[in-house]
């Protein structure tokens, strides 16, 4: 069938599975918040007697490892509020308490590796939207945004607080979330509210509703009810984040400098749903790096977006072609870094993002200062999706502007999402359908465009899961800010996967089975690119640690010769390659965790082993040390090449609001290496001091030379009426 067939199938299936879908029900489960004129006071003890009024959630229910019995320790948590601030307060009864996990003494770390208590909010109670926290034992915090009930965004950070302690009974928690951190519907007086709860040790996780394990905790749709919400205080909605920040550059083979520098960003809260952001001389210089990668492949490399000011509202851009990493219609890193990953200065910054009726928004303007040759750029994102059912949406997507070239690029797209958690009664599905269009005007030469559209069917459940995929890009598809793997190809896709639960957990919780393959055709339909892949056994330990091995047979046909690091040439042809991974997950729980694994097998007419370690060790709830190692040697008709890429971290948590992370990365293909220091303090909510030092260094013989260095400090305050 062609793809074209496809396509029309697909646009009729979601209307058919929609007709014989009922809506979720409204769940029964609900308590009440409780107003109160007493604050508790945050000390992580429930001592306060204002605590004994809280509305109060337990009874939590087992979703793993055995669906729907009760938690074996109880959880408590009780719900109150004032004016101006949420508070809840959670007991976490535990019979060990010296055994509790507490590894995520920090923000956004080690939270859901560790014991922890989730919530989630649906504080519009559209059945879609939301926030989501977690904190573990040791004060660390972790938060989200929720969109469309199944996309994740932990990329934002809002403004709230924890206190936590340990004692005999198990672990406490004392939580304050501001309601001007959380927007919501003035004079509602209902949200959509669930909880969760995870005993790390024990593999054991449960929720207060719908503990069934194809369901997440943050889906609206399936949440319990929070009442009796009244007088609560958004304030006036403005919120004003300046910074002062001073660099000092060296470098060996250009000009020292130093500045000093400032900006701002302005945020105003036009409605509760929707916040405009204007941004001026924006500057990241608090950024983790990029972690190394080595191409050995033709198809260039992806690097995530690290950035705050892109990431806080990315969930609204997500696009339906966005299926490992093939193709982003808008790929935020374009705006403010070049083709190499280095800065580009950006003037200014202005966004529109959030909800309007049954419509979500994104829009991003950004001005960039002249570089590389080229004068000022002006680029513009703009994405709007319209709500459809319970969870189904209609989108459309704008990019304008070449931020690389002095030309012209346009892109424009629309994509349909069909999905459902009562599928079949209780099951989960998704589906969608996209088509793009760009049109590139290069500076003094003419116009060309190209296309691309395709199609997915997902059934992401526990027992079976699978994910079917189709796409065509043509060769003129040139989408300036986004990014796209390979051009002129057709690609079908599936993975599927068989999990056998076992009754008795101990030992063995759950074995499975997993296939996936992979065609590539050009736009003649002839083959280009083939693989299955197979993993007969999949086992997950009653200790928490994953085994798995797997076979992949690979047919490539080359049609350019390209070089790849190391001075070997892959030469035109067709290449039939098996290779084989062994792979160890280590689990979260251990004091070392992480995964090492093995590959080897055929490489373009050569011989291919790779072996790799990404480990995390934590003596210590302040102390982490990490260290990422990956060897490839290939033995080619034209070179041997040996590379090893290292990269090791060392963080030091002062508390949870001051840390000190340092990571060194090295590779013996370019002999540099690179070392990043970062200093981070939250002295108050919202206020931080980062001090960054960044130095690159060549090895010259085993005798390291400094080639560059910078030097950062930069406090950001954020105040809000």
């Amino acid at each position: 069938m062609s793809l074209g067939g496809w396509l029309l199938r697909m646009v009729v299936i979601p209307a058919w599975l929609g007709s014989s879908v009922t809506g979720v029900a409204g769940s029964l489960a609900e308590v009440g918040a409780v107003k109160t004129e007493t604050p508790p006071v945050m000390d992580g003890r429930l001592d306060d007697a204002v605590w004994k009024r809280g509305g109060v959630v337990s009874g939590l229910r087992q979703y793993k490892p055995r669906a729907g019995k009760p938690m074996s320790e109880r959880t408590e948590i009780r719900v109150l509020y004032d004016a101006d601030f949420l508070y809840l307060g959670v007991r976490c009864y535990d019979r060990e308490p010296g055994k509790i996990a507490s590894r995520g003494m920090e923000r956004d770390g080690g939270v859901l590796a560790s014991d922890y208590v989730y919530f989630f909010f649906d504080t519009f109670y559209d059945r879609r939207n939301g926030y989501a926290f977690a904190v573990s034992p040791d004060e660390g915090r972790w938060d989200a945004l929720i969109s469309n009930a199944f996309h994740v965004n932990t990329n934002w950070d809002g403004i709230w607080d924890v206190r936590c302690s340990i004692d005999r009974q198990g672990w406490v928690a004392e939580v304050k979330i501001p309601f001007k951190t959380l927007g919501f519907r003035e004079g509602e007086t209902v949200w959509g509210f669930n909880v969760a709860r995870s005993i790390a040790r024990k593999g054991e996780a449960g929720r207060w509703v719908d503990p069934r394990p194809e369901v997440e905790t943050q889906y609206a749709g399936n949440a319990g009810r929070l009442t009796g919400l009244t007088g609560m205080e958004q304030g006036v909605g403005v919120t004003f984040s300046p910074y002062l920040l001073g660099r000092s550059r060296y470098s060996k083979f250009g000009s020292d400098e130093s500045e000093v520098d400032a900006g701002f960003d302005f945020r105003y809260r036009l409605t509760p749903s929707l916040t405009a952001t204007l941004s001026y001389n924006t500057d990241f210089a608090e950024t983790e790096v990029d972690q190394r990668q080595i191409n050995f492949s033709r198809f260039p490399l992806f690097f995530p977006e690290k950035r705050a000011f892109f990431l806080e509202d990315s969930g609204i851009y997500r696009f339906s072609s966005e299926k490992d990493n093939l193709l982003i219609p808008y790929y935020s890193r374009r705006i403010g870094l070049n083709n190499r990953g280095e800065r580009v200065p950006l003037i200014g910054a202005a966004k529109l993002s959030g909800r309007v009726g049954d419509y979500e928004l994104g829009m991003t303007a950004a001005h960039l200062d002249s570089h590389g040759g080229l004068g000022n750029q002006s680029v513009f994102a703009g994405r709007v999706v319209r709500h459809l059912g319970q969870h189904s949406s209609l989108g459309a997507m704008v990019t304008v502007g070449d931020p690389n070239s002095e030309g012209d690029n346009y892109l424009g797209g629309l994509d349909y999402r069909f999905q459902t958690s009562t599928f079949r009664g209780d099951k989960t599905l998704m589906a969608n359908v996209f088509a793009l269009g760009t049109v590139t005007q290069p500076d003094g030469a003419g116009e060309f465009s190209g296309h691309a559209f395709g199609l997915g069917l997902n059934y992401p459940n526990d027992t079976f899961n699978f994910r079917l995929n189709a796409m065509e890009i043509s060769d003129g598809f040139n989408p300036a800010l986004g990014f796209v793997r390979r051009t002129g190809i057709r690609q079908y896709s599936s993975s599927w996967r068989y999990l056998k639960r076992c009754d008795d957990p101990t030992y063995l919780q759950w074995v499975s089975l997993v296939y996936a393959n992979e065609i590539i055709t050009d736009l003649d339909n002839e083959l280009k690119t083939r693989s299955h892949s197979i993993y007969p056994l999949v086992l997950k330990l009653g200790s928490g640690d994953e085994l798995s091995y797997g076979l992949t047979q690979t047919l490539d046909e080359i049609d350019a010769a390209f070089p790849i690091p190391g001075g070997s040439t892959i030469a035109m042809g067709r290449y039939d390659m098996l290779t084989h991974d062994v792979k160890c997950q280590l689990s979260d729980t251990r004091a070392v965790s992480g995964e090492l694994g093995m590959q080897w097998g055929d490489f373009y007419g050569g011989d291919w082993k790779r072996a790799y370690a990404n480990l995390w060790w934590s003596p210590h709830k302040r102390l982490a040390v990490g260290v990422n190692y990956e060897w490839n040697t290939f033995d080619m008709p034209d070179a041997d090449i040996d590379s090893q890429l290292v990269s090791a971290w060392l963080v030091w948590r002062f508390s949870p609001r001051m840390r000190w992370s340092n990571l060194i990365q090295y590779d013996t293909l370019s002999d540099t290496m690179g070392v990043n220091s970062r200093f981070s303090w939250e002295f108050k909510p919202g206020k931080n001091v980062n001090i960054v030092l960044s130095q690159l260094y060549w090895d010259q013989r085993g005798s390291f030379q400094l080639l560059d260095s910078e030097l950062v400090a930069k406090a950001q305050l954020q105040f809000r009426f």
